[in-house]
């Protein structure tokens, strides 16, 4: 009945016969025999009849919000609310909120991240509002974002995850060394205060669906026909997150709360439910204008381009203002955060900033700066690029990796002329697999080359190159709190990347070459950095790890809820895609984790 039930929430596409076939099968396994009435009605029907007869997937209770239209209608749409949720999993499966398999033990593992949590944002409202029982709040974060769905149109996927992950060893690193700092001065790497959130895992490791749970979602035509609807349902939902961290829920006869730590998302999901106004798209072209929802960057005397300095000039514009309108409040305003630096909510993920971002540029510059210097042979740039594509294919080959590109090309580096700076459109993985290319190619150009002068640049690439590797290898080889030696070391490899990256902007500006372009994601970074810095200078002994806002796990989510949401009828998927999650997810559990 699992693997028929699994198959069906799965979107897996098979005749109707065939499915029909599968439920009788199902039932008789189960004594049962289908009737003749059921076998001629809806073969999808009676699927998803079955599947919540048999009580399989959890039971969360779903509710219903009805948007009226401008003609006086009403658009019926389905959600689950944070509250039910929340209560469900302590109650259930509290191994899922925060890593601890039994709810009584719960208590010391959230009290010891607040106290943790504490050294990196001390004016968090639940310090004021929880000081006395940081046992009982959660720590939660919402993530919302946009997939592809029916004719391409833009499904929204609005979604809670626990902080506090459940999968993956824990161990406590002390192999850090950085080489800028004394380790003396650090403080201990694992000391008893802060012994149980060096144990905390991250939740980038498991099924996705397991720690990231769907609040609604809203396929493409509802999203054409009504714009406003997203964030009419974010309001709901924000001021259900509000009741949940000032009045609680009760389980067990206990009461708990939650509390947002970070609203996730890129960029442009953040512009949009932020309502911001000082953001990446509003970057000057002739004149300077505030580009940064965090600082000041872009105003006069404020370059944004200043990301090569330990601290930049703009740090001391640290929230400032707010991003946004006093008559034109985002609807998570209302969600118990900060008085002081509310937009300190919308976090700056790594995902979209450096894979999605500065990797991308840095790869099609460091390719199309090799085909200048006929690195990868002499003719029109589509042979050259077949060239660079012949050796990563080959590389590829020799290292057993195998990425989803199938081709260099013009139009994959987005390049048009010479006055256009080259970036590879590629998903993530591939673009860390081109950055392992790169190190590989570049030391073997180092050794035959007999310029001094693009030696000197080719050793410049091929330690920003590794640098960035290393960045990503490092957030994912530690939990959610590091040591300040390992924080130390995560800043150096950050800062590093940064330095050679500008460096290498610098020298294509002389060369006249339009490469290694400075773009908003650059100063961003350095936001992501300066976090880091701040902790270690105020000698916090613990550090908290940027990949707690990375959305890669969000990502692969959306993927497979915007790929679900293909096969399902439009009329139904709102709530339909919440139940199959539902289905999918207690099915997972019980793989992971055993029992129902």
């Amino acid at each position: 009945m699992e693997a028929y039930a699994e198959a069906v929430v799965d979107g897996v596409q098979v005749p109707a016969v065939v499915t029909e076939r599968m439920r009788q099968g199902a039932l008789i396994d189960q004594g049962k025999q289908g009737s003749s009435l059921e076998k001629k009605s809806n073969v999808a029907r009676n699927a998803y009849r079955m599947i919540r007869r048999t009580g399989l997937g959890w039971r969360i209770p779903i509710e219903t919000f009805d948007y009226q239209k401008l003609d006086g209608t009403f658009e019926t749409i389905h959600y689950l609310r944070p509250q039910k949720i929340l209560e469900y999993f302590i109650a259930k499966k509290p191994i899922l909120v925060c890593g601890e398999p039994e709810a009584c033990g719960m208590g010391k593992i959230c009290k010891a991240f607040w106290e943790s949590y504490r050294g990196y944002h001390p004016t968090h409202q639940v310090f004021q509002s929880h000081a006395g029982h940081l046992h009982r709040v959660i720590p939660l974060a919402i993530h919302g974002d946009e997939g592809k769905g029916k004719r391409r149109s833009n499904t929204t996927l609005v979604a809670l995850e626990a902080v506090i992950g459940c999968k993956g060893e824990t161990r406590a690193c002390t192999e850090c060394k950085p080489s800028w700092v004394n380790l003396a001065n650090l403080g201990p790497r694992a000391c008893d205060e802060h012994f149980i959130s060096k144990t905390m895992r991250t939740n980038m490791k498991g099924h996705s669906y397991l720690q990231h749970w769907p609040l609604f979602i809203v396929p493409g035509i509802l999203n054409k026909n009504y714009k406003p609807l997203t964030l009419k349902l974010l309001e709901v939902v924000a001021t259900d997150l509000e009741q949940l961290f000032t009045t609680g829920i009760q389980v067990g006869g206990e009461t708990y709360f939650g509390a947002i730590i970070a609203a996730k998302g890129d960029l442009k999901w953040h512009t949009k439910v932020g309502r911001l106004v000082r953001s990446f798209e509003h970057q000057g072209r002739k004149r300077d204008l505030q580009m940064c929802h965090w600082c000041g960057a872009g105003s006069p005397g404020n370059p944004a381009e200043d990301v090569a300095s330990d601290h930049p000039c703009w740090e001391r514009t640290l929230f400032f203002e707010r991003p946004w309108l006093s008559t034109d409040l985002p609807p998570m305003n209302v969600i118990p955060f900060d008085a002081h630096c509310p937009e300190m909510m919308y976090q700056h993920d790594p995902f979209h900033t450096l894979r999605l971002g500065l990797y991308r540029d840095f790869v099609g510059s460091a390719v199309f700066l090799y085909m200048s210097w006929g690195l990868f042979g002499a003719g029109r740039i589509p042979v050259k690029l077949e060239a660079a594509w012949s050796s990563f294919y080959l590389w590829q080959m020799a290292e057993r990796k195998r990425a989803s590109l199938r081709s260099f090309s013009t139009s994959l580096f987005n390049y048009k002329s010479k006055k256009s700076y080259p970036w590879i459109n590629a998903k993530g993985s591939d673009v860390t697999l081109c950055l392992k290319w790169l190190c590989a190619v570049t030391y073997g150009f180092i050794q035959t080359c007999i310029d001094a002068e693009q030696v000197r640049i080719l050793n410049v690439i091929l330690s920003t190159s590794r640098t960035a590797i290393d960045f990503f290898d490092h957030m994912n080889e530690h939990w959610l709190w590091m040591s300040t030696a390992c924080a130390a070391y995560l800043y150096e490899v950050g800062h590093a990347f940064l330095v050679g990256y500008t460096w290498l902007a610098g020298f294509a500006y002389q060369s006249q070459l339009c490469l290694f372009s400075v773009k908003p994601k650059a100063h961003f970074h350095r936001h992501i950095l300066l976090s880091l810095l701040l902790q270690i200078e105020r000698h916090e002994q613990v550090v908290l790890n940027p990949l707690v806002f990375n959305c890669e796990q969000n990502e692969d989510m959306i993927g497979k809820i915007s790929s679900l949401t293909i096969k399902l009828d439009s009329r139904v998927s709102t709530r339909r895609v919440l139940e199959f999650w539902m289905v999918k997810a207690a099915i997972l559990f019980k793989r992971h984790f055993g029992g129902k």
